[in-house]
């Protein structure tokens, strides 16, 4: 079922529940509906992409989502989504991409994120996130694509698992507040393209071990 970019207005039903468990794919991005995200969609047990993106849904994403383990694509962003991050969201183990960027989730982030062992892309930036990354997610080996956590107010430093990320293209946790010291073991991303650290409170040296490294 696709209705994406259209003018669609209004709530989206909590009839959705009554759709086709085989159903295998949902998109309604950009367009203008509103209110808060049924949790009937949870009955949507086979689809394996979910598209909901740049409409104006309000509140939490509801924790039934994580029952979606079929999930090839996840498109949460853009919108004026609020609240945690369900840490349900680590059930979706088969999620290649997860993007989340550009609403106002707050706390922090779960470290169940880090048991979704396919993983390639996530974005979580643009948000109201507080608290240290953790390692579960910092060390996501599979990450390959990019990993994009700017635009929150992230604290302490960035753990060294960092260099489990040896084929991880971009990186960016500029506009954040971590601080400590850039860990030698980024050394160790020698697939990194793109590489965004500034506006954070790093200090000490840089260690010279990071001349391997290819950035722009």
């Amino acid at each position: 079922l696709g209705i994406a970019r259209n003018h669609f207005g209004g709530e989206l039903p909590g009839s959705i529940a009554n759709l086709s468990t085989q159903m295998a794919k949902f998109t309604m991005g950009s367009n203008l509906i509103y209110g808060n995200i049924p949790f009937g969609i949870g009955n949507l047990v086979n689809l394996n992409n979910l598209a909901m993106e740049d409409n104006l849904y309000t509140g939490n994403v509801p924790n039934v989502i994580g029952k979606l383990q079929n999930l090839q694509g996840l498109s949460l962003n853009g919108k004026d989504l609020s609240g945690p991050i369900p840490p349900l969201f680590g059930n979706l183990m088969s999620l290649p991409k997860l993007l989340m960027e550009e609403n106002g989730f707050d706390g922090t982030i779960p470290s169940s994120i880090g048991n979704c062992y396919n993983l390639q892309t996530l974005n979580l930036s643009r948000n109201n996130l507080s608290g240290t990354i953790p390692i579960q997610v910092i060390g996501l080996s599979s990450l390959s694509i990019s990993l994009d956590i700017s635009f929150n107010s992230l604290t302490g430093p960035i753990p060294s698992e960092v260099g489990n990320l040896i084929n991880l293209m971009e990186l960016d946790v500029s506009m954040n507040n971590f601080t400590g010291e850039i860990p030698s073991s980024i050394a160790s991303c020698t697939s990194l393209e793109i590489l965004h650290i500034e506006h954070n409170m790093f200090q000490g040296t840089i260690s010279q071990s990071l001349h391997a490294l290819r950035v722009y």
